[in-house]
């Protein structure tokens, strides 16, 4: 397999919807922290997917798009694809249409689509959050929606894991995830989202909400074999809500979570059950609560849905701003750096005129 470590990032911009030109591919020599940027822009009715280089150069700016006729799209792009939060190993970019619930994967090489795989198992709403390389031709796949009607199709349970074949471009088995709910309030689903990985060890962050969202539970972290494809252990994200970001530290002996707390109806969740969350990674993968990071501690406002390890100690996060109802700024989002030994923090930037406009956070740190 080739070996093209591209770094993965997306981004809220217009796309047209024509392609003017064939995509051309892109072989760029790897540096520290991969070969080059992918970049997916979506106008809210269309997708298109850009490499971009490390000095700002646009390497190709649309390898892919809604709109493409010959890069081998059987399922065009929809309005909402993202990329998973860990690159892959031999450098095939990977979209995941949360929309459609497809996975596609793409040569960026020969700007060719080599594989498209369906994740819905016969029901609308899986919902797919990320993916993740756990071995040779094997891929986890985390779906926030849960079925209604299981049973249909094999697989179909939705709120789990799905393991895919990549050889066989196929759904090969699930992961049920009702046993990391263990003392959960009663209706609340595992909402599965970000996952990461070391070693033989997968990380999956539950966001752990109800069918309609109006309550919520604790955040959740569960540790599965990527050998044996199992549940080995748990952690609760205690007192805290709205779990939604997870990192990995370089080593792989620290993990992050970073929860924006109780959303009550508005855009302006409460501060009380918002922070982060940092756990030492034991060898088996067990999690032990290291060090928390209240949202007051880092500045009084609620933590974002992305943050990233720029080193073992050092890691990167935003935090939300404020609006008034005529739209305009009250209190900017915020790019944040965080020495979690110390607890010191820094602010690197804020948003100039509108909140809500820093999105993920992404960092390669030189030696992972």
């Amino acid at each position: 397999m080739r070996r093209h470590a591209f770094l993965l990032t997306a981004l809220l911009a217009g796309c047209g919807d024509s392609e003017a030109n064939p995509p051309a591919g892109v072989d760029v020599p790897d540096g520290p922290c991969g070969h080059a940027l992918v970049v997916v822009s979506s106008d809210y009715q269309s997708s298109s997917v850009a490499i971009v280089g490390y000095d700002g150069e646009v390497l190709s700016s649309a390898i892919v798009s809604s709109a493409s006729e010959t890069t081998g799209l059987s399922v065009p792009l929809s309005k909402d694809t993202v990329v998973p939060t860990t690159r892959t190993s031999a450098g095939d970019v990977l979209l995941i249409d949360r929309e459609q619930a497809v996975l596609t994967v793409l040569d960026p090489v020969s700007a060719t689509v080599t594989a498209q795989i369906q994740l819905a198992t016969g029901f609308n709403g899986a919902n797919p959050q990320d993916v993740l390389e756990v071995g040779p031709d094997k891929l986890y796949v985390s779906r926030y929606g849960k079925n209604q009607s299981p049973g249909a199709e094999p697989f179909d349970a939705g709120s789990d894991i799905l393991i895919v074949d990549t050889a066989s471009e196929e759904v090969s088995g699930r992961i049920d995830l009702g046993a990391v709910m263990d003392g959960a309030a009663e209706g609340i689903l595992p909402n599965p989202s970000r996952l990461v990985k070391h070693g033989d060890r997968a990380f999956l962050l539950l966001s752990a909400y109800s069918k309609n969202f109006s309550a919520s539970d604790d955040g959740r972290v569960a540790v599965i074999d990527t050998m044996s494809d199992e549940v080995a252990a748990f952690a609760v994200v205690t007192n805290m809500r709205g779990c939604s970001g997870l990192a990995m530290a370089p080593s792989g002996d620290r993990l992050a979570v970073g929860c924006s707390g109780t959303f009550g109806g508005d855009l302006v969740p409460s501060l009380e059950d918002s922070g982060v969350v940092v756990f030492s990674v034991g060898a088996n993968g067990d999690l032990d609560e290291e060090a928390r990071f209240s949202a007051e501690d880092l500045g009084g406002d609620p933590i974002s849905f992305s943050l990233s390890f720029a080193s073992d100690d050092s890691l990167l996060l935003s935090t939300f701003g404020t609006k008034n109802n005529a739209g305009d700024q009250v209190r900017p989002d915020r790019l944040m750096s965080l020495d979690v030994a110390t607890g010191a923090s820094l602010e690197i930037a804020r948003s100039e005129a509108k909140p809500f406009s820093i999105g993920e956070v992404r960092c390669e740190p030189r030696d992972r």
